[in-house]
């Protein structure tokens, strides 16, 4: 059996160091989109579709935290959702006139009328 050597160096891709959020002027910060994206449950790829405002900064992509967050909460949307019941509407106590009970009812006033 011949032994293999595997290559254990961290991938392009992946940090080595950890990177700091960048403070703004308006109070949010420049958070990596690996990170946010991580926080909120969703992957970097998904985060990259949702075409946030990015900053690059040696090749690291940031996102304003508090601004995308307010970018993806607004991308919310609820289907199939089961449509809003009804309220019960009391029936009305005129009667549609021409349809079938009008003319029963009327009939039964007509020979009420002639018993008396």
């Amino acid at each position: 059996m011949s032994d293999l050597a595997h290559d254990t160096s961290p991938k392009a891709t992946q940090l080595v160091e950890e990177r700091p959020d960048i403070p703004l002027a308006n109070g949010d910060s420049l958070t990596p989109r690996r990170r946010w994206a991580g926080k909120r449950g969703i992957s970097d790829k998904t985060a990259r579709k949702l075409n946030l405002p990015t900053t690059y900064v040696g090749n690291v992509a940031y996102v304003p935290d508090q601004a995308s967050t307010e970018i993806l909460a607004g991308r919310i949307q609820y289907r199939n959702q089961p449509p809003r019941r009804r309220t019960a509407v009391p029936p009305d106590p005129g009667i549609r006139p021409g349809g079938i009970r009008d003319r029963a009812l009327k009939a039964l006033a007509r020979r009420a009328q002639q018993k008396d």
